[in-house]
């Protein structure tokens, strides 16, 4: 009996260093490294995750309002049966520059839809027939229905751009004055496609033979005393001063003896003091 009780005592005693052991290696550094060795080597463990990538920028909207600045190529007015009763045509207008591509734009009837030449705004209910090819103008269009798949251009204003003209009557008849002249105050024509003369020489602006038509209201005529005139009181080989809208025919705005003195009464296109060519409505 006593030497079974003394191998149990030794037993206990072995049992007991190996407990002692163990909970010195489980609380060591070097266990530590050895169990969790993979996060202590260069911040390893797992890679966090990316991020969501940056998005491109989205392209420019196609129903912010837009502008063409040229010539009117072709107004279609629209049928008698058209579905759209607020349909009055489809205008288009070429840029003056080589190889552009016209706009085609509804005119419809809208509440902000504006055709005017300086002060006057045309009534399009009586003056659908202005929209004449080759007229030069300003046409400002916006998306008619953003959210639609067919993006479908509305115009919204369009201005007929004038421009003062120096030189002499050379024809009156068929109701059309015939003025031979070029740009005031040594401009250019507005569509003028000749080439920069090299070593800045200054470049030769060329006579024009315009064919221009009156309208009724809105064409003026002043003699020398900057009194209102009759067309009458004009003559072929006449010197004057023309504000006009270049077009085939063009309109006649104002024609004015070249030393009548002139006030800006913001009327008619009488052009005042410190304007110049371009003369935009």
């Amino acid at each position: 009996m006593n030497a079974i009780r003394g191998r149990c005592h030794r037993l206990a005693r072995v049992l007991f260093v190996v407990s002692i052991s163990f909970l010195i290696l489980g609380t060591s550094p070097s266990a530590n490294a050895q169990v969790g060795g993979g996060m202590s080597r260069g911040g390893g463990g797992k890679k966090p995750k990316k991020g969501p990538k940056p998005k491109r920028p989205e392209p420019p909207r196609t129903d912010l309002p837009g502008h063409q600045k040229g010539k009117i190529l072709k107004f279609k007015p629209a049928k008698e049966n058209e579905k759209d009763e607020d349909l009055l045509g489809v205008l288009s207008v070429k840029a003056f520059e080589k190889g552009s591509k016209s706009i085609k734009m509804n005119v419809r009837r809208v509440d902000d839809l504006q055709v005017r030449v300086g002060d006057h705004v045309f009534d399009l209910e009586e003056d659908l027939d202005v929209f004449w090819k080759g007229l030069h103008c300003t046409a400002n269009w916006a998306i008619a229905d953003p959210d639609a798949r067919k993006k479908v251009k509305e115009l919204r204003t369009l201005s007929f751009d004038t421009i003062e003209v120096t030189g002499k009557i050379y024809e009156i008849k068929d109701e059309l004055i015939v003025i031979k002249g070029v740009p005031k105050n040594g401009l250019d024509w507005p569509d003028s496609k000749a080439k920069i003369e090299k070593n800045d020489k200054p470049k030769r602006i060329r006579l024009r033979k315009l064919k221009l038509k009156p309208l009724e209201d809105i064409s003026k005529f002043y003699d020398a005393e900057n009194e209102e005139a009759d067309l009458e009181e004009f003559e072929e080989d006449q010197e004057v001063v023309a504000t006009v809208v270049l077009g085939k025919p063009g309109m006649i705005i104002a024609i004015r003896h070249p030393d009548a003195k002139t006030e800006d009464t913001g009327r008619g296109g009488r052009p005042g003091p410190g304007r110049r060519g371009d003369l935009r409505g």
